[in-house]
Formats: structure tokens, C-alpha cells, sequence
């Protein structure tokens, strides 16, 4: 029923192009779905988002046959997955989504349609045609429809190129476009105008006009304050303040004031109490539908606040009144005391406390063997999240014969090939399992090893990533806490598997989730290490270096660089990884600022230190050739953090201290060439900077290498050669790593340097 994609799945950038509509060539789709109007439809996406943005669903009446249509008419939008901006953040609800499904509209007519998705990534949309538009067209015939007539817009139409939804940086702290209710209910969207900072305890508002380039650092003036209690405005003195000083700790939300309307106020967790008189009004009717309503409530509203609405469940007795719907025969109140619960045992401790001592626990784990799916899935999300508050709740399941339920079921739908048939029952008993590895520590050598079993035979299995990855992290934790964890993947072809799926581009979660099981089984022991290598593990870590993911795979480098000399040679004479490594590292200085890189830098430095460390001299020398002592003499100048400093000043000074011994001629002296490239690599101003810190860990390193060096320097007589450094040309890594160990004699090394 899908339009092909003409573009082979390429996004379309300008939204003028009639590309937008269903893709070009518009080819026909083989066949046409007949739905209900007011049922629920949905499209599987080949490969899970990976990319932030938005989602939208229009819908086009077809004059004819949908067959015949190329969606020149008009559309209007069915649904909607926006981003969500809480404290001035970005987040957005469609990452990593592969299945999106909604109600179609019990009130169009029946008639023929074009269906049509869109995903608008926005990672790059800071720049004129930076949003890319994924999108897929499908043919249906509605019936049972109504009379309906929607308002509709032409694709392309729908949006210009510099709309803020089109042209927008989602780096920049998040500021929220939200409705605004007038007196005769018609709503307007209100945008730039005015926007509030909330101080929600009091219900106290100030209400602040911004500048025309607030998002580039204008400023705020505030023009009222608002006394939410009162619904009135006070006058007040204006003044201006910078958006910094809102951003960094506020919630910025766009509110106006004019003549017959109000800013609809964002929520507080006091809007959770509307729901509590018909909840404990004892009709049962009443009970439902406000039950109903607070689970949505719950299931909508902004996270900051759940623990705080949480909290006036228990203080007002609701949350009492819902262990009775726990055990109540109705089983619409059933359903939604699973999902409170569910709610408490995932809010910080003290309410995860309160639903373990609630006395749901026997029910809740009689439900695990429940014929209904979605009951035996909310009960195991209620047992998960109470497995991982506290060690002492995980023994306590443990003790009850949870884990033994969870794995023999998983076990039985595996064997039976189930596994996928209840995929969202399978992946909550994974995730579930994996909180009990991590939680409780007295797990018996057989069950993890059972455990371990089972989660190979999964990964080996070609099922969805949702369960891979799940199985991944697992293993993981296997692998850190049993003494025999990892040995399935001695088999060549379960690592060979593991591979692959690191090199599953189209799913980031599970890429990281396998970078962390590789990570692992490199931490443990030099055995995985030499296989993962022989299954040539490093031309795939190569590949994502510079990807998003490049900290993970940095920290696995530096793993394998410190087990032994042949995985150290691996990674030294590399032909991509080691220079990749040393260029990353000779940035300027914004790219050590950045929070997007920073961990990278760290591992980045950590895979030359290690190679320094180990002390071989074809390494070392090798290393530095290829300006792996310049790029730490950069990383010294500009990077931030003060454990990464320590290790790069370590690094430093046991290079500087190896030239001592692998001096080469120059101007018929012998020279140090590592203290020269320090020196002329920018060294010493970076350990100036360093002397001024206020971390005094640092400061005092760099004071003593500063020291060290003046009295290496002292002690081989090299003070004229410095005095004269400026007549010579200064030296480059290549020469360094050319001369090396020439005209040495017995000061050259054999086996290592310490």
C-alpha cells in the first residue's frame, strides 16, 4: 500500500520542491487499504530514527481513485509527535522509533486517500536547507465515515524555508511555542511575544517581552508580573536582564497578555488533585473515568513534576485507594493501579519504597503468569523498576522466585520461537532481567550462567534490535560480575555476530549497547582481545571513531593498547586509527569546550598515555612521529579537565624524559628532539596556563614538570643549546621520528622505557 520511494530514501531539503508531496517519481503502490474511519493504522519504518526531529501525519482526499492521485489537492494534518523542550532542553519522543501508529479521524468521509508521513530531522536545520524530510505516502480507502470538511494546505505550501520549525537550531536552549486561549475559545498560536518564568511555588509569574535576538543572546525585558492566584496583573517597573541568567537553571515558556485573553499557565503537580474526590468518591463509575484521566495525566506530564504529583497521591490517601484497585475484580481499575504502581516503583526511592511495602507485591508477581500479555508486561515493569531502586528489594524478589519466572519464560518463548510474537512482553522480561544482573549481588553462578546462555542464543537469533540490544547490555554486566562471564564469545561466530552489529549503522542504541559488550570483553581479558582482533574488530572501531559514539570506541582503544605489546603494535601501526587519533586531538580550542566531544578528548588522550606508558620504544617513537606529542601539547593548552590534564602532563614529562635516551645529532650536538617539539609544539605555554588554576592538583603538576625540566636541562648541559634554539629550524615530528636512536650507542633501548 506504500509509494515507492523514488529518492531510495534520501530526505527531501527544499520544501518548495513538489518532492515533498509523496517523493519522486511518484510511483503507485500495488494495492489500496480499505480502514475504518476511527480505527488505528500505522507505518513500519525500515530502520529506527536516529536523527532528532519532529513527526507529522497528513492526510489527502483523492477526487478519484488514489491510484490516479498525485497529492496535488489539499492536506490536513491527522497527528503529531513534537519535540519537547522541558527546562530549556531538547528532547525528542521519535528517537529510536521504528512502528508510529494513530487514529485515523472517525469524521472524514469515506472516500480514497493519500496517507502520508513525515519525519523532519532538525540536527542540522540551523542553516537554510540543513532540515532533511523523510517521508512515505500510502493509498487507502476509508469507510464508515463522516461528513467532515477539514481545512487543508497545499505540499509544497505547507511550509517556507525560514519557518521556525524549518530553520531552527536545536543547540540553542529550547523555549516552548504554546497555545493561547481566548475568552470565545479560538485559539492562537502566540510566538516571540512574551514568555513567562516561573517561580511555581508561589504561582508568581514575571512576564517578559524578548528582544528580536533572544536566541542569539538579546535580552529579556520584563514588562509585568503575574499573580497566578489572583489571575490579575500588577504593574511593575521595567527592566532588562540577559537570557543567560533564565536559561541556565528556568523554564522558558511563550505566554501573552492581551485585552480579552491569558497565557494558558504550563502545568504544576497540583493539577493531578482535579482527579482525587471522584477517586475516592467509592462509585465506581466516577472511580473509572478519573482514574483514566489521571494515568493520562501521568503518562503526558512534564517529568520535573511527577515525583512532586506523586507525592500528593500519597499524602491525600489516592495512592492507598489504588492498592485496592490492585486487587479489585474490575479489571479497567486493575489496569490502571498497574500503571500508578508502575509510576511509583520508577520515582526516586522513597515511592518506590511505598509501592514494595504496598502489599501488591503477591499479586503482582501471580500476574507474571497472567494469559494477558499487557497485564504480565506492566507487572514486570513494576518488578524491574523495583529490582534496581535498591539492592535489598532486588534480594527480596530474588528471594521470591522473580528472576527464576522471568528467565524460565523467556527461555520458553525463545525455544519456541515466540520470542518475536510477543516482542514488547520479551523486551520489558530483558530489560527487567538486566536491572536483577545489576542490582542484586548475590546471584547464584548457575542462574548467571543460565542467564548468559539464553541471552547468546538470542543474539545469535535474527530478531528485532530492540531485543539485541537488551541482550548486549546483559551480557555485559555478565561479563563484569561472573569470573567465567563472556565465554560463549570464544566461538568465532558468536563474536563475528557481535561485530556486526556494532556495525549496524541504521540503530545507534544497539550500536552502543554492542560497544559496550565489546568493551567488556576487551576489559577482561587479553584471550577476547586477540579474537575480536583476528575477527578484524578494528576496522569497524575505525569506522566510528569520529562517529557519535566516538568516546565509547576510544575507551575500548585505549583498553586493548594497555593488555600487551602485540595489541599495542595492533593500534600503533594501524595505518588509520592512531593518525585519526592524533588529528582529532590537534583541533583548536573550541572543540575541547564542547560537552559533545569532551569524553572523546579524554579517551583520545588516555590511547597515547597508554601507549607512552607501555614503554616501547618503536611504539613511542612511531607514536611520535605521526604527532602524537604534539597533539598532547595542544590537549595541554586547551583541554578543561583536570583528571585529563594530570594524565597528559604524565604522558609529557615521560616523553621528554625518553629523549634523554634517544638523543639525535643536530649542529654537532646531541639534542633532545622531544623537549625541542614540547617547546615548539606550544609546551610551555600550556604549562603556564596550567600554573595559574585554581585546581591546585593541576597547577602543582605542571609547576613540578616545569621544575623537572629546568633540572633535566641543568644536568645535561644543555642550556647553551637552548640559548641557541632559535638559529635552528625547529623540529617536526617526522624528524623526530626519523632520527630517532641515531648515533645513540649505549643509551639505546631494547625492552622498554621506565
Amino acid at each position: 500500500y506504500v509509494r515507492p520511494n523514488g529518492r531510495y530514501g534520501a530526505p527531501v531539503v527544499d520544501v518548495t520542491s513538489t518532492d515533498l508531496r509523496c517523493n519522486y517519481p511518484y510511483g503507485w503502490a500495488y494495492g489500496v487499504a480499505t480502514v475504518q474511519a476511527g480505527s488505528t493504522v500505522g507505518f513500519r519504518l525500515d530502520h529506527f530514527i536516529d536523527e532528532h526531529g519532529v513527526l507529522n501525519v497528513y492526510m489527502s482526499r483523492a477526487p478519484g481513485k488514489v491510484a490516479d492521485y498525485d497529492g496535488s489537492g489539499g492536506w490536513f494534518k491527522i497527528y503529531e509527535i513534537t519535540a519537547n523542550t522541558r527546562n530549556g532542553v531538547w528532547s525528542f519522543p521519535t528517537d529510536n522509533a521504528r512502528n508510529v501508529t494513530f487514529p485515523l479521524p472517525k469524521s472524514i468521509p469515506s472516500a480514497e486517500y493519500l496517507l502520508r508521513i513525515e519525519h523532519i530531522s532538525l540536527q542540522k536545520a540551523s542553516t537554510l536547507y540543513g532540515a532533511r524530510i523523510y517521508l512515505a505516502c500510502a493509498q487507502i480507502a476509508v469507510i464508515g465515515g463522516g461528513t467532515a470538511v477539514p481545512a487543508t494546505v497545499l505540499i509544497p505550501g505547507v511550509y517556507k524555508q525560514n519557518d521556525p520549525g524549518i530553520l531552527i537550531d536545536i543547540n540553542q536552549p529550547a523555549v516552548r511555542v504554546i497555545w493561547i486561549q481566548k475568552a470565545d475559545s479560538s485559539r492562537i498560536v502566540v510566538s516571540r511575544l512574551a514568555c513567562r518564568v516561573s517561580t511555581a511555588r508561589t504561582g508568581r509569574y514575571l512576564v517578559a517581552r524578548p528582544s528580536l535576538d533572544f536566541a542569539c543572546g538579546g535580552e529579556l525585558t520584563v514588562i509585568d508580573e503575574w499573580d497566578r492566584q489572583s489571575d490579575s496583573l500588577s504593574s511593575k517597573n521595567r527592566k532588562s536582564v540577559r537570557n543567560s541568567a533564565f536559561t541556565t537553571a528556568i523554564d522558558l515558556l511563550w505566554m501573552a497578555f492581551r485585552n480579552d485573553f491569558r497565557g494558558v499557565v504550563g502545568p504544576s503537580p497540583e493539577d493531578i488533585t482535579k482527579f482525587f474526590d471522584n477517586i475516592l468518591s467509592g462509585d465506581e463509575f466516577l472511580e473509572i473515568s478519573s482514574a483514566d484521566e489521571l494515568v493520562k495525566w501521568l503518562q503526558t506530564s512534564d517529568p520535573a513534576i511527577i515525583n512532586e504529583a506523586l507525592d500528593l497521591m500519597v499524602m491525600r490517601g489516592v495512592v492507598k485507594r489504588f492498592v485496592q484497585f490492585f486487587r479489585s475484580e474490575n479489571p479497567n481499575l486493575q489496569d490502571k493501579a498497574e500503571i500508578v504502581f508502575g509510576f511509583l516503583a520508577c520515582g526516586d526511592t522513597r515511592h518506590a519504597t511505598i509501592a514494595y511495602n504496598s502489599g501488591i507485591l503477591v499479586d503482582c508477581i501471580a500476574r507474571l503468569s497472567s494469559p494477558d500479555l499487557s497485564i504480565r508486561t506492566k507487572n514486570a515493569w513494576i518488578l524491574g523498576n523495583l529490582a534496581a531502586d535498591e539492592t535489598e528489594c532486588a534480594e527480596s524478589l530474588l528471594s521470591q522466585g522473580v528472576l527464576d519466572i522471568m528467565v524460565g519464560q523467556l527461555a520458553s518463548m525463545t525455544s519456541s520461537n515466540e520470542i518475536e510474537t510477543y516482542i514488547q512482553y520479551s523486551n520489558m522480561l530483558l530489560w527487567a532481567i538486566n536491572h536483577f544482573l545489576k542490582s542484586a549481588p548475590e546471584l547464584s553462578s548457575p542462574l548467571v550462567i543460565r542467564i548468559q546462555e539464553l541471552l547468546c542464543t538470542i543474539i545469535a537469533m535474527n530478531v528485532e534490535d530492540c531485543l539485541l540490544e537488551e541482550c548486549c547490555y546483559g551480557l555485559a554486566t555478565i561479563v563484569q560480575i561472573e569470573s567465567s562471564g563472556g565465554s560463549p564469545f570464544l566461538d568465532n561466530k558468536l563474536s563475528g555476530r557481535l561485530i556486526r552489529l556494532v556495525q549496524r549503522g541504521s540503530n545507534v542504541s544497539l550500536q552502543r549497547a554492542s560497544l559496550q559488550l565489546v568493551g567488556a570483553l576487551v576489559a577482561k581479558s587479553d584471550q577476547f582481545t586477540s579474537l575480536l582482533l583476528r575477527n578484524d574488530i578494528l576496522s569497524t572501531l575505525n569506522e566510528l571513531i569520529e562517529h557519535p559514539l566516538g568516546e565509547d570506541v576510544c575507551w575500548i582503544i585505549s583498553n586493548i593498547v594497555t593488555e600487551s605489546v602485540e595489541h599495542l603494535n595492533a593500534i600503533v601501526y594501524h595505518p588509520q586509527i592512531l593518525p585519526t587519533i592524533i588529528r582529532l586531538l590537534k583541533v583548536d580550542a573550541s572543540g575541547f569546550d564542547e560537552d559533545e566531544f569532551g569524553g572523546r578528548t579524554r579517551e583520545c588522550c588516555a590511547i597515547l598515555a597508554n601507549i607512552v606508558n607501555k614503554g616501547q620504544v618503536d611504539s613511542i617513537r612511531h607514536t611520535v612521529s605521526l604527532g602524537g606529542l604534539s597533539a598532547l601539547c595542544t590537549a595541554l593548552r586547551f583541554c578543561a579537565e583536570s583528571d585529563t590534564l594530570v594524565m597528559i602532563l604524565d604522558a609529557l614529562w615521560k616523553l621528554i624524559f625518553f629523549g634523554e635516551s634517544d638523543l639525535i645529532v643536530m649542529n654537532d650536538s646531541l639534542v633532545n628532539m622531544y623537549l625541542k617539539l614540547f617547546e615548539t609544539s606550544g609546551g610551555f605555554e600550556g604549562l603556564e596556563r596550567l600554573r595559574n588554576r585554581k585546581d591546585r592538583t593541576v597547577a602543582d603538576a605542571a609547576q613540578q614538570m616545569l621544575q623537572l625540566i629546568d633540572d633535566l636541562i641543568k644536568s645535561t648541559s644543555m642550556d647553551e643549546d637552548m640559548e641557541q634554539h632559535d638559529e635552528a629550524q625547529p623540529p617536526t615530528d617526522e624528524q623526530v621520528g626519523n632520527g630517532l636512536g641515531s648515533n645513540i650507542g649505549d643509551k639505546s633501548h631494547s625492552e622498554g622505557v621506565t
